[in-house]
């Protein structure tokens, strides 16, 4: 049975409960080699947070949770879209405040038709600083975990973090800032360094039959810099460059490029860790490839089409479907630690599409996720370490750097050494990309039920409605948000952390707990700090969320 929830606008578009929808999802598991598992499986495991439900106002999105680092990145909360309002997982609600000034401005493209698409006036003239009151409560840990149980009793209802007029599609939350898009065009962005301060707010109209509504945000550091990235489907990109904190009340974001695809509408798009690509996927069988230099600086983009036979392996028939859809459609992407690979999902064939930029951009390998696939994260340290998520009811965890022959399975490889020119087999297709040349690998993967027990009847078993997937920064701690509660899986690793990355650990914490006025008994661990060589220290602290700002 399917995890139904009235306030939703998406459940209503699932026609039937009927449990053969998931079969060929079943099936698919019954089809995997028997690798050992990537999660712990004792007994409590996984674990759940109390207070955290979720909902993703969409039938498409499945973009509802977000991690949120203190600024030294030692501790994690966890915030959610749950309604019309943005939660603190964990946090049961005490007092719900909401804000009779938090409110959007109306961009009036009527009165924009005159002006060039390189006019960005515009969209500055739309953005009003407005405060937001608010109970801050200091970010701590996620340890409010509780062993987890089948039968999910009814909790209080979680504390709003922040109370919206509209329903939000997607949530970003990074470097103290914390970007919010609707349903319906709204675009908010808020100062989170204290209690959360709207810095602007935006709600983009429509006009011959352009649908406009914000499908993905993303907050990047690029060199000195911060930016925005809002996917705005039939309206494109928006890149915005974001004012320092210090100054964020006063001075509005300045809108760095406007990027257009012909009217293809854009679902989402991601910067790679490295910030020399910018990916956008959307509703057509290709991505948009862009190099990023410095200030970026974007090229042309480069349109790089999926070909029949890829999209033709990526159908499987059933008795609700005989046919190949005509079009593609792809929902979203996300890039590994490295920048080596990246992936996306598709919500119109049961497949992910893996690609690769060294030494060339190309295709290089194809996951039968047996169904339709949504929200996608790789492992933060791993490489090659991928999660993603069928609609209801199942996680698929793929490891690309342990793959094995389909007829010898004693025979481990890495996808990161394969290559187009190598002797063919009988599964290769024509093609030069390397994922004609990878039909014959099956990479590690594990597909993973994430279901409850129903109320009345606990024999019943209920497929949980999956809006989000995160990891924990250091990568041990997999979350999972469904419309009842987050839950916690321990990703079982064997890779070892270096002295290095232990020591690091270590004086970030130390950073941590003295963010105060120094006390004398702790100048001599400073005195130490300052003996470290520059490049060792930048190391370090180079990917802390708010260091930069000061």
């Amino acid at each position: 049975m399917w995890d139904e929830d009235p306030y939703s606008t998406n459940d209503f578009t699932w026609q039937s409960n009927d449990m053969r929808l998931t079969g060929s999802i079943k099936k698919r598991q019954k089809e995997l080699y028997p690798w050992p598992s990537f999660w712990r499986k004792e007994k409590g495991w996984p674990r759940q947070l109390p207070a955290s439900n979720s909902t993703t106002n969409h039938d498409q999105s499945a973009n509802a949770l977000s991690l949120v680092s203190s600024e030294y990145g030692t501790q994690e909360e966890l915030h959610a879209v749950y309604r019309d309002r943005i939660i603190e997982c964990g946090h049961a609600a005490q007092e719900t405040q909401i804000s009779t000034t938090n409110t959007t401005t109306l961009l009036d493209h009527e009165s924009a038709n005159n002006k060039t698409s390189s006019d960005h006036t515009t969209f500055i003239s739309t953005h009003a600083s407005i405060p937001v009151k608010h109970t801050y409560i200091p970010i701590v840990n996620t340890n409010g975990f509780m062993p987890y149980t089948k039968y999910i009793q009814r909790t209080p209802s979680p504390q709003a973090f922040l109370a919206l007029s509209f329903e939000p599609m997607c949530l970003a939350e990074k470097y103290g800032y914390m970007a919010i898009g609707g349903i319906e065009g709204e675009f908010e962005l808020y100062c989170c360094m204290g209690p959360p301060c709207k810095i602007w707010g935006t709600k983009f109209k429509g006009k011959n039959n352009v649908l406009l509504m914000t499908n993905a945000v993303q907050m990047v550091r690029h060199g000195s810099d911060h930016y925005l990235i809002a996917c705005m489907n039939d309206a494109g990109v928006l890149i915005y460059r974001l004012p320092n904190h210090r100054q964020c009340r006063q001075i509005t974001p300045t809108l760095q490029s406007h990027l257009r695809f012909d009217h293809v509408p854009i679902n989402d798009a991601r910067l790679s860790p490295d910030g020399l690509h910018l990916i956008c996927v959307g509703d057509e069988a290709c991505i948009f490839h862009f190099s990023v230099q410095t200030g970026f600086v974007l090229s042309a983009p480069q349109k790089i089409s999926l070909t029949p036979e890829i999209l033709s392996l990526s159908f499987t028939p059933s008795p609700y479907n005989v046919s190949c859809p005509y079009t593609y459609s792809s929902q979203y992407v996300a890039w590994s630690a490295s920048s080596l690979f990246f992936a996306h999902t598709s919500d119109t064939h049961n497949s992910v599409i893996v690609w690769r930029t060294r030494p060339k951009m190309e295709m290089v390998y194809r996951i039968d996720a047996g169904g339709y696939t949504y929200a996608i994260q790789f492992h933060p340290e791993q490489e090659g370490v991928l999660v993603f998520s069928n609609r209801y009811g199942y996680i698929h965890t793929v490891d690309l750097e342990t793959c094995i022959l389909r007829n010898q399975p004693e025979l481990i490889l890495k996808l990161s050494d394969q290559h187009s020119q190598h002797e063919c087999h009988p599964h290769c297709l024509q093609g030069t990309d390397t994922i004609h040349h990878t039909c014959h690998l099956l990479a590690r993967h594990e597909i993973t039920m994430v279901s409850f027990r129903g109320e009345k009847n606990r024999r019943l078993r209920i497929l949980a409605k999956i809006n989000g997937l995160q990891w924990s920064r250091d990568g041990t701690l997999l979350y999972v948000s469904t419309k009842k509660r987050v839950l916690a899986y321990e990703f079982l690793s064997s890779r070892v952390w270096s002295l290095k990355k232990i020591a690091s650990q270590a004086a970030l914490r130390l950073f941590e707990t003295n963010l105060g006025k120094r006390k004398r008994d702790q100048a001599s661990w400073h005195d130490q700090w300052a003996k470290i060589p520059p490049h060792l220290q930048s190391s370090v602290l180079w990917n802390t969320q708010l260091a930069s700002h000061w």
